[in-house]
C-alpha cells in the first residue's frame, strides 16, 4: 500500500511563523519575571518556583527558535526538490511533443 505525501508549504511557513512569535514573546516577557519576592516563610519555595518557570521559558523558547529553523529549512529542501521534479516533467513533456 503506497500513500503520496502531501505538504502545505504556506502551513509549515504558518508554523515557522507561530514559533518565532513564540520566542519572541517568551523572551520579550523575560523582564516581566519578579526580581525580588516577599513571601514570608514561603520566599524560598516561590523563588525556586519562579526560577524553574523561568528556566523552562528560554528552554522553550530557545526549542521554538531552533524548530522555526528547521521547518524553514525543510520547507526550502522540499521546494527545490518539486520544482527540479516539475522541470524535469517538463522537458520530458516537450521532448515527447517531438
Amino acid at each position: 500500500m503506497s500513500r503520496q505525501l502531501e505538504v502545505d508549504y504556506e502551513s509549515a511557513r504558518e508554523f515557522a511563523r507561530h514559533l518565532d512569535s513564540a520566542q519572541t514573546n517568551l523572551e520579550a516577557a523575560a523582564p516581566t519575571m519578579p526580581s525580588r519576592v516577599l513571601a514570608g516563610d514561603g520566599t524560598a519555595y516561590i523563588v525556586a518556583q519562579i526560577s524553574r518557570f523561568s528556566e523552562a521559558a528560554e528552554l522553550f523558547a530557545s526549542l521554538a527558535g531552533q524548530t522555526s529553523g528547521l521547518v524553514r529549512k525543510g520547507i526550502d529542501q522540499f521546494v527545490g526538490v518539486d520544482q527540479e521534479i516539475a522541470d524535469s516533467l517538463s522537458v520530458l513533456a516537450k521532448e515527447m511533443e517531438q
